[in-house]
């Protein structure tokens, strides 16, 4: 469907059911639930809202038409039963009022709670969901509620029960798929989750964020979780090491990568570091000044993150060196220029001596004021093993088709490597090289090296470049 169902409170009436609650058709998914509700302020307004193995799936029929929306069972997070809350008094003649259109307008509490409303006999299920938008730029999770008020009968009892067995059913299909993740959260597990804030990261605004945005999703989804604020340097590191951490099912860290290190560092201090890192998970909510990890994640899992991977990258200047006992001495490496924005490399040599073995080694390093420090990738691989397919690695999945395309020769770059004319040409140098991360704003050097297993050089490249449409990081701050 083009137009979106705006989902708002809906309430359950005395409709009768038109659907059935299973259905054999192999495309269609099964459904555990049916219940046709209505919008009072519009009486011609129905929608069958079935619960289905895929998640909820909304159908408005109005004036003969219908539409339908899906709400997938990925994006709940989790789902809770309310009573109405109790209206202060006040100066108006009339006590009868409509039935509110929308969460902003009910106010809703706990079951046990003194304010609750004795007078509503509804049951009031809320579902909350997380759905991803997608834009130009990646995309965000929208915060969706959906309200479910049930009063087909005369009693709240008797109207909680049904909504009761909505919310079990929803959370046994959560349950149920979290189940499928070796490190998913279930009902059966209530570890708590560790929060780590560190109350300077960023702007000094960690906490804030924390308990404005990220405690109401625990809260939304039932999971308990214990809160430390640091108090200084390595205070993470430090309660990581020492504490009984397996009371956690999670640590979730709420910083910059730094304070993500300090937990990595902590874990791995641990004389039951083997253990720990296979029984507890660690996640990161980015809020430092160096976010580059969290970024990272975020792009790699194709989930939002705020900013997508590097837009664009801008080549300064190139320096490569090639070992003379293997490259002849005219080997040269130089940047083309093709546009104001846009450059290419163009790579000769030839190979005088055949090579067995060789060994890459991949560093990026990110320029601070006090010079350059290493930053995300630090890689080094037999690619020998690599291109006998007998090493994986991702990076080079995704550089390799790029070189190999423009390599100037019948064979792909092979290894061992024979002797004879090796040249790639215009090789496009963008930030294609570099979609599989978020680089922040700012200069770098990327250092490629190849030697053979005895050390000797087959060649060294220093690319300069710079990244103008990413989050500037702070080298005073970093680690923090």
């Amino acid at each position: 469907m083009n137009e979106e169902i705006k989902i708002q409170e809906l309430s359950l009436g005395n409709v009768s059911q038109d659907l059935p609650t299973t259905t054999n058709a192999q495309d269609q998914p099964s459904v555990y639930l049916v219940e046709t509700f209505y919008i009072t302020s519009k009486k011609n307004t129905v929608f069958q809202v079935r619960l289905t193995e895929k998640g909820l799936s909304l159908r408005k029929k109005s004036n003969g038409s219908s539409k339908e929306q899906t709400i997938l069972l990925e994006d709940i997070i989790g789902c809770r039963c309310l009573r109405s809350k109790r209206k202060r008094n006040t100066t108006a003649a009339c006590a009868c009022s409509s039935l509110p259109g929308g969460e902003s307008q009910l106010r809703v509490v706990e079951d046990n709670s003194v304010d609750l409303d004795e007078t509503d006999v509804s049951a009031y299920l809320y579902i909350y969901a997380y759905i991803l938008k997608k834009n130009r730029r990646g995309g965000l999770r929208e915060r969706t509620t959906l309200t479910l008020r049930f009063r087909s009968f005369d009693k709240y009892d008797d109207n909680n029960k049904e909504a009761q067995k909505w919310r079990s059913a929803v959370k046994k299909l959560l349950t149920d798929r979290m189940s499928m993740s070796p490190n998913g959260y279930t009902m059966k597990d209530m570890r708590k989750v560790l929060i780590l804030v560190n109350p300077k990261s960023g702007s000094g605004k960690a906490r804030e964020t924390f308990q404005q945005r990220v405690a109401p999703i625990f809260l939304e989804a039932e999971i308990p979780y214990e809160l430390h604020v640091t108090k200084h340097a390595n205070y993470a590191r430090d309660y990581v090491r020492h504490k009984d951490i397996h009371i956690y099912k999670y640590i979730v860290v709420v910083g910059g990568d730094g304070l993500y290190f300090e937990v990595i560092n902590g874990m791995f201090e641990r004389a039951d570091w083997e253990r720990a890192i296979s029984e507890i998970s660690i996640g990161i909510i980015p809020c430092g000044s160096g976010n580059g990890l969290a970024k990272s994640i975020a792009h790699s899992y194709k989930s939002c993150s705020g900013s997508t991977a590097t837009e664009h990258l801008y080549m300064d200047h190139v320096i490569c060196a090639f070992g003379q006992k293997y490259a002849s001495e005219n080997s040269t490496c130089k940047l083309n220029f093709i546009s104001r924005l846009k450059k290419s490399l163009t790579v000769s040599s030839y190979v005088i001596k055949p090579v067995t073995d060789i060994i890459g080694y991949c560093q990026l390093y990110y320029r601070f004021r006090a010079g350059y420090k290493l930053f995300l990738i630090n890689l080094d691989i037999n690619l020998c093993d690599y291109f006998n397919k007998k090493a994986p690695s991702k990076i080079l999945d995704i550089v390799m088709p790029v070189v190999n395309k423009h390599l100037r020769r019948n064979r792909p770059v092979t290894c061992p490597e024979s002797v004879g004319r090796l040249e790639f040409k215009n090789i496009p140098v963008n930030s294609e090289l570099f979609k599989f991360v978020f680089l922040p704003t700012g200069h770098y050097m990327l250092n490629l090296t190849g030697t053979t297993k005895e050390g000797d050089l087959l060649w060294n490249g220093k690319f300069y470049f710079d990244v103008p449409d990413g989050k500037t990081i702070d080298a005073d701050r970093m680690g923090r």
